[in-house]
């Protein structure tokens, strides 16, 4: 149902979702893996989550919020997970709701190669021999059903690095805030029919994640995203 990988130095992802867990689409026009700014992110699981997730960050950018919370649609939700993976102020944190628990929890895996989805049973082996987000995708798209399309990747340490549509992925912050407000549109527009878009949150770890507090995974997110406004706000 998907895969989304991280290897330290790139996110990747390929843009399928499954219709109601069975049907594989590559019509929705929400990219897994985004930037804003300095802040990198890659997702998985119900794409209604994803969508709050991301609005939330543009939100607390916008809106001048000082403390940054999980959406109540995605705490709230029963009936599908959702991982992000968020690469911010040099640190790779991955914060997961599972259906089968009441809270969220927050992991480091900064130096902890990752892989998302159902393409992380086909991929093991590549991210413990040699880690690469984006090899670990194209290889899913050969053996997994469910993982399909084009890869979308992108280097969290240098903006120019990555193949994401130009217009999300402009220098200019401004840009990429108001293209992705426009995808998140357009994906309102298109999947509004009643159908559940999912992408699959099957988790590898090549080393061990280290669980932290979600108050000080929070701060994490208040500080990068304060910076990212700051930005937005100078230019």
């Amino acid at each position: 149902m998907t895969t989304t990988a991280y290897d330290t130095h790139f996110m990747a992802s390929d843009i399928a979702f499954t219709v109601n867990r069975t049907e594989v689409t590559l019509n929705i026009p929400f990219r897994k893996v985004k930037r804003l700014g300095d802040i990198v992110f890659g997702m998985a699981g119900c794409l209604f989550c994803m969508r709050d997730f991301s609005e939330a960050l543009i939100d607390f950018i916008l809106q001048n919020k000082t403390q940054f919370e999980l959406p109540r649609s995605i705490l709230e939700k029963t009936s599908s997970d959702f991982i992000a993976l968020i690469y911010l102020s040099g640190s790779c944190l991955k914060v997961s709701k599972m259906v089968n628990h009441a809270e969220f929890t927050i992991e480091n895996i900064t130096n902890v190669p990752t892989v998302i989805g159902s393409g992380s049973l086909h991929t093991q082996h590549i991210i413990q021999d040699c880690p690469n987000a984006i090899a670990v995708v194209l290889e899913a798209i050969k053996y997994d059903q469910y993982t399909a399309g084009e890869v979308k990747y992108c280097s969290i340490k240098r903006e120019e690095v990555h193949n994401l549509e130009a217009p999300i992925m402009s220098t200019t912050l401004n840009n990429q805030i108001q293209m992705l407000q426009t995808e998140i549109a357009e994906t309102n527009q298109l999947v509004g029919n009643g159908n559940t878009y999912h992408a699959n949150t099957e988790t590898y770890h090549h080393g061990e994640p280290v669980k932290i507090s979600t108050e000080l995974g929070l701060q994490m997110f208040q500080h990068s995203l304060t910076n990212v406004r700051n930005k937005l706000t100078t230019n």
